[in-house]
């Protein structure tokens, strides 16, 4: 049997501590390592950074909506 891993979050797109956030995320994403990631909210500037951070992590397919 087979056993896929969803990482869910909704990420809040406004720019309070956008930074430490998006790094407490990636943290999370690195020591979770979800087959799939789902993430809502997210801004152009947060996307930018986790595509990077994300690719080097071996995630390489992105479906922004």
């Amino acid at each position: 049997m087979n056993i896929i891993s969803i990482l869910d979050y909704n990420i809040w797109f406004d720019k309070y501590n956008m930074a430490e956030r998006t790094i407490s995320l990636i943290d999370v994403i690195e020591e979770k390592k979800p087959d799939v990631l789902l993430l809502q909210e997210v801004t152009v500037k947060v996307f930018e950074i986790l595509t990077i951070t994300l690719s080097k992590l071996g995630y390489n397919h992105y479906y922004p909506e």
